[in-house]
Parts: C-alpha cells; structure tokens; sequence
C-alpha cells in the first residue's frame, strides 16, 4: 500500500469513525532516523539476557504472555495499567527541559502487520505525526525490523506534555488492508483518549531496568533506565487473548546534552559526565553570554 498523508484538516473523530489505515508521513521527514542497534548490539549491551535481552520475542513465540498485576517469566517485572511514577517523572523533566525520547524496538508476536509511530500534537491523525515502522514483521523470509532497532526524537520545551506514541493495528491477519477490521484500532500510549477504543492496550512495567548503552557525548557506556511497553493489538472489547506481546517496546529520556535522565551513580559514570558538566562551564566563563537590552 502507498503511504498516504494524513491532511490536517481531518478531525481526529471522523478518522476513528471511518477507522482509515492511512499513515501519517514517514518519520524521515521529521529528521528522525531508523537506526540498528548498532555499537549497542551484543550480550553485553541490549542483548544482555540480565536486562533488556531477556525479552527478544519474534513469530509465533507465545509462551512469554504479559499480564496485568502479574510478574514476568523473564525478570520477574510487575506489569500494571498506567506508566509508573517514575517514568512520568521523566516526561515531565523533558516538558521543563527539552530533551530526547528514544523508543527501542524490543519484539512482536502479531500475525498483523502493525504500524507505528509518534506525534508531537498527540493526535495521530492531528499535525506533526509520523511513522516509525510500518507494516512490522520481525519474522519469516523477509523481516523489517529486528531487536535494537530504535529512533531518537527531539522534543523542545513545553512540548513533552501532548507528545505521544501511537499504534496502528490493522485488524487482520496477513496483509495491510485499507480500512482497520473492527477489531483493529488505533491506539496511543500516554492519553488514551486520544485512542479509537477506550480499552486497556498498553501495559508497563512498574519499574526501570538499567540497560548498557553507549553515550556518544560523554565516549562511554552507561547503565540508563530503561521501561518497558507491551501492547494488545487485538480491541481488549472484541474478544482479544490480551498476552500483550504483539508488540513490545522500550523507552530511554535524555537530556538535551545527549547524557541519560537516570543513571546508575558508578563512579566512572559521573566521572565522566562531570568533565563534561566542567568544559561546558569553562567555555561559558570564557564566553558569557551576552544580554541583550
């Protein structure tokens, strides 16, 4: 199916009525880049089985379910209805600050092929939306997304607040039709209003775990906080299993320098975030700002 640009002068009601599979544009054209996992590929990064590895799901791997009010298989996480405290705590810092929002692509289990992506207006059908990963197959002959897979987006100030990932869920097995099935919908992770179903889609764990990453800015692996995301894309009303593996996401919060909201306090660490933190303050003594009257 050719990718149709969602027009702005559809209001968000008549396109969950109508339930259209149209996409919003690619998110290339928002300057966010698709990238492999890259440097942070292997056991010892998010392949690590101790932390974000323990969760790698693909094709018919049913037997890692995830439910609400119960632990896992895997870590042992506790999975609730809403996002933890802490990691609103997050978003909130990023609405003061600014800051960047990574979402990594964890594994799927759908016989759907889904779509994915994220609006700064809240709105999937609203303005400022865009597409991550369309039609998402982690299995089979020809895959288009694989573990690690992930995108960075910038948010400014003041923005964090009607930010959102969405979910598109088609709504039938095997191909993308042009129209959701009635047991598909559209659905977004942080105002479920915005949602075409007022049901439960989205589970989160109730904690962070730390996962090893590598942060370009400060040339070092760090332990960041890292929260995970499953979700139902079978309409909870329409008779779903409600595993809530047919997608499983992980989300990271940096700050605007490119160095994690929370890290693990090892000493190396903060060493080497405070040389940065002491540069940063030597070039602003040597060149002050200057006011303007």
């Amino acid at each position: 199916m050719n990718r149709s640009v969602i027009l702005l002068s559809v209001c968000l009601p008549c396109l969950l009525k109508a339930q259209q599979l149209t996409l919003p544009p690619a998110a290339s054209q928002d300057r966010v880049v698709v990238s492999t996992a890259g440097v942070n590929a292997g056991t010892t990064y998010w392949g690590d089985p101790a932390t974000l590895g323990a969760y790698q799901i693909s094709g018919d791997d049913y037997q890692k379910p995830l439910a609400i009010g119960s632990r896992d298989q895997e870590l042992g996480l506790a999975w609730n209805a809403s996002a933890p405290a802490s990691l609103s705590a997050d978003r909130q810092r990023i609405n003061e600050t600014g800051g960047t929002v990574r979402a990594i692509f964890v594994g799927e289990t759908a016989g759907w092929l889904n779509d994915f992506g994220y609006t700064y207006s809240g709105s999937p059908s609203g303005p400022k939306s865009f597409t991550a990963w369309e039609q998402i197959q982690s299995f089979g002959t020809s895959p288009n997304i694989r573990f690690g897979d992930y995108f960075d987006v910038s948010v400014e100030a003041g923005k964090m607040s009607t930010f959102d990932f969405w979910f598109s869920a088609a709504g039938v097995s095997g191909s993308h039709p042009t129209s959701l099935t009635d047991l598909g919908g559209v659905y977004t992770a942080f105002t479920p209003a915005e949602s075409s179903a007022q049901t439960q889609q989205y589970i989160w764990s109730d904690s962070s775990i730390y996962v090893n990453t590598w942060i370009p800015s400060i040339s070092a692996s760090v332990p960041v906080a890292t929260y995970l995301v499953g979700i139902e894309d079978w309409r909870i009303d329409r008779g779903s299993d409600r595993d809530y593996n047919d997608f499983l996401f992980a989300l990271q919060f940096y700050n605007a320098d490119g160095t994690p909201l929370t890290v693990v306090p090892e000493p190396g660490v903060w060493s080497a975030i405070a040389g940065v933190a002491a540069f940063a303050f030597v070039l602003i003594r040597k060149h002050p700002l200057r006011r303007s009257c």
